[in-house]
């Protein structure tokens, strides 16, 4: 069965989509296409089709992408001819619905919850004048892809439940981490502090740099896309305690965190009104815990069952200075309760959080698919 994964966005080391959900298609024995933006590449199976990146800037950019670039990476995909294809973006739901009405088998796998994202303005890049409208034009769009296509994957249990509305054939996925190993750190007393994101200003950023500005020996490392204007705002903050380290592979990227005292998942960016449940589609925080970092994170609900759940970190209030300054200096200061938190984490990754068992979930839909193609 030849499958083809394709994103608009996404790199195309994608941690979500190339390295769990493609290599672990192509070591079942499909032959597995990646269509995304980049160089392309064979690894572990995977044939990756790479098409040529542009960047996308503002609200014109975003359309820019959905009008042409969208186009082009569909007319790419189309010309594989594969039985199974699997989306990731939400500028490509009309694609996926085009290349339903043909008969191929398609998926959409919803990595959040774009509808919400764009009332809340999570999505900084539409204007806050046609925001409302966008998200009504998605939502109406969302709902016919659903209803169109083969199935639906979503990312976090609050997720599964509205979606089960919209669809008869839908799978959770969470984001939990690969099980990679991290070396062995003699001395991890550095002070560092890190963030290790795609979108850094999607936490609260200024909020943390000025809780931790008591101290000139942090080093706060901050990995990620983040404009001139931002990197200027937090370092008249603090101008000696910042060090913006751009867009790093992945691999690189683990070896920062596993250097790093503390890893940083403090944001607004899952409130709801009175609501505080937060998501564990997020990656971050099970990242920190897979390499024994302690985590400082905002305290919804769902994050702290886990975090203070397993004891590998402190949740706080992500508009409260003061609580995040103790946070920091709590784990800065007891070297001891730092080793326990990022052993305990470790633990809970290798028992509970981590890929395997939505791999198998993965693998029984597929196979499902195989079966239904083959009758």
């Amino acid at each position: 069965m030849k499958i083809c994964h394709v994103t608009s966005a996404h790199r195309n080391d994608d941690p979500r989509i190339f390295q769990k959900e493609c290599k672990t298609l192509a070591a079942k024995g499909y032959q597995v296409f990646f269509v995304a933006p980049g160089e392309s590449f064979i690894k572990n199976g995977v044939k990756v089709v790479g098409i040529k990146k542009k960047n996308f800037k503002g609200f014109l950019g975003k359309i820019e992408r959905v009008l042409f670039y969208s186009k082009k990476i569909e007319k790419v995909a189309r010309s594989l001819n594969c039985d199974v294809y699997h989306f990731h973006d939400p500028d490509m739901l009309k694609t996926a619905i085009r290349i339903s009405k043909t008969g191929k088998k398609v998926i959409f796998d919803f990595h959040e919850n774009y509808y919400d994202s764009i009332l809340k303005n999570e999505r900084t890049s539409i204007p806050k004048f046609v925001r409302k409208l966008t998200a009504k034009v998605y939502r109406r769009l969302e709902l016919k892809a659903c209803k169109r296509i083969y199935g639906c994957i979503v990312v976090n249990p609050e997720m599964m439940n509205i979606w089960k509305s919209k669809s008869n054939n839908i799978l959770q996925i969470t984001n939990f981490p690969l099980l990679t190993k991290c070396p062995v750190i003699n001395d991890k007393k550095n002070n560092i502090i890190i963030f290790a994101g795609k979108n850094p200003m999607n936490y609260s950023q200024e909020t943390f740099v000025k809780a931790m500005s008591f101290n000139p020996n942090i080093k706060y490392q901050i990995y990620g896309d983040i404009s001139k204007e931002n990197k200027n705002n937090l370092f008249s903050l603090s101008p000696n305690n910042i060090e913006f380290k751009g867009v790093v592979p992945f691999d690189k990227m683990y070896q920062a965190i596993c250097q790093a005292d503390i890893g940083m998942a403090v944001t607004s960016m899952f409130s709801e009104g009175d609501k505080n449940e937060g998501s564990i589609g997020n990656t971050k925080l099970f990242e920190y815990m897979m390499l024994g970092v302690p985590v400082i994170c905002s305290d919804y609900v769902s994050w702290k069952k886990i975090v203070e759940g397993n004891e590998c970190g402190i949740c706080v209030n992500p508009n409260d200075i003061s609580a995040i300054k103790a946070a920091i200096n709590t784990i800065l200061a007891d070297k001891d309760l730092a080793d326990k938190m990022g052993k305990n984490g470790r633990k809970a990754i290798e028992e509970k959080y981590n890929w395997s068992n939505d791999a198998e979930k993965l693998l029984s839909f597929y196979q499902r698919i195989e079966n239904e193609i083959g009758e």
